[in-house]
C-alpha cells in the first residue's frame, strides 16, 4: 500500500491518471468520484504488483550464466516489446543483481544503514512531490 501511495503522490499527477486536464474525468463523473476511482486503481495496482513480484521471486532461479537459468528468464524478453524504458530498467536490474552477488556489495546493500537511507530518500521524494499532488487534487475536486 505504501508503494501505491508513493506512485500516486509522485507520478499520478504528473503523468496519468490524476492530471487535472485528463478527459477521463468527464466520463467517470464528478471529480471526487474520479479521484476515488483512480486512486483506488493505483493502490490496487501496487497490491497486484507485490503479489506478482512475490510469485516470481519464489519461482525464478537466481540470475546466472547457466543455460537453465537463462531459459527461465527468456519469457521476460517479451516484455521488451513494451518499449525502450523497460529495456533500460531490465539492464539496470540485471547489473544490480550481478553486483549484489559480490559479497561486500551485497552485505552493504542489506545493511540497516542502506535500508534507512533508501527509506529517507523515498520519503523526501514523496514530500517534495506532495504539494503538486495536493494542488492537482484541489483542481480535480474543485
Amino acid at each position: 500500500m505504501a508503494f501505491g501511495a508513493f506512485l500516486l503522490i509522485v507520478f499520478a499527477t504528473r503523468f496519468e491518471p490524476l492530471r487535472a486536464d485528463n478527459p477521463d474525468f468527464g466520463l467517470v463523473g464528478p471529480g471526487w468520484l474520479a479521484l476515488a476511482t483512480f486512486s483506488a486503481l493505483a493502490l490496487f495496482h501496487a497490491l497486484v504488483l507485490a503479489a506478482v513480484a512475490g510469485r516470481l521471486s519464489r519461482s525464478l532461479p537466481v540470475l546466472s550464466s547457466q543455460p537453465r537459468t537463462v531459459a527461465a528468464y527468456l519469457p521476460l524478453l517479451f516484455l521488451l516489446l513494451a518499449g525502450p524504458f523497460l529495456l533500460v530498467f531490465l539492464a539496470i536490474a540485471s547489473l544490480a543483481t550481478l553486483a549484489l552477488r559480490v559479497p561486500t556489495v551485497g552485505t552493504w546493500w542489506r545493511s540497516a544503514a542502506a535500508i534507512t537511507a533508501g527509506r529517507v530518500v523515498l520519503a523526501a521524494v514523496a514530500l517534495l512531490a506532495f504539494p503538486g499532488f495536493a494542488r492537482a487534487v484541489r483542481d480535480i475536486i474543485g
